[in-house]
């Protein structure tokens, strides 16, 4: 991942960390399937994460391209 979206995806991940309800924002989804699962979108990459109470955890930043080979292997 180029180091300007890498640190626009961290940015914009310490910035949903600090809201009281991080899944409420303008560029971020709920997924559909099994889980609790959301998307960020930044740029042409896609981060996974799941909010656990007061954390965001974040299990996968990837290229946009690559969403459908990395949602199956993530619900797998």
């Amino acid at each position: 991942m180029p180091p300007k979206y890498a640190a626009q995806v961290l940015n914009t991940l310490e910035a949903l960390a600090s809201l009281a309800n991080p899944p409420i924002a303008a560029n971020v989804r709920k997924l559909r399937g099994p889980g609790s699962f959301h998307r960020l979108r930044t740029g042409s990459f896609r981060a996974v994460f799941k909010v656990q109470g007061s954390q965001v955890r974040v299990i996968r930043v990837f290229d946009r391209k690559d969403m459908d080979r990395i949602l199956t292997s993530i619900w797998s």
